[in-house]
């Protein structure tokens, strides 16, 4: 009953729990498989599935309303674009061309957004739908 009283998820929300839920998917499939993802034949298929999930969530991703994340923490649009959008990015073109240096770069921006993510009070965001 409260979740249905409660107001439906927004467009943004979705957007966020798609590109939120791939780039654990990601940086998982990353530290199972390391670079053995690019050079065994067998793994070929999940890679291709990497980068179509990646070019969703990358979409998703970029199309949050910054506006709708600041809502939440004055500094979320900032991190959340120069960090977690840019992990995106990086992975998507690193599956993509099969560039362990990309993948790498991206392990970098993704550890930083969840460094900056981890060293807030939960009280320092706000819920949003």
């Amino acid at each position: 009953i409260v979740s249905f009283l409660q107001p439906r998820w927004s467009d943004n929300y979705r957007r966020w729990e798609l590109a939120n839920q791939t780039s654990t998917e990601i940086a998982s499939l990353i530290q199972i498989h390391g670079r053995e993802i690019f050079t065994d034949a067998s793994l070929e298929e999940e890679r291709l599935r990497a980068v179509e999930r990646l070019d969703e969530a990358y979409l998703a991703a970029n199309a949050i309303d910054l506006g709708y994340l600041s809502a939440s923490n004055s500094e979320l649009p900032v991190m959340y674009s120069r960090y977690f959008v840019e992990a995106l990015s990086l992975w998507n073109e690193g599956f993509s061309s099969k560039s362990p240096e990309k993948i790498a770069e991206g392990i970098f921006n993704y550890n930083e957004f969840l460094l900056w993510m981890q060293s807030q009070d939960r009280s320092d965001f706000k819920p949003l739908r």
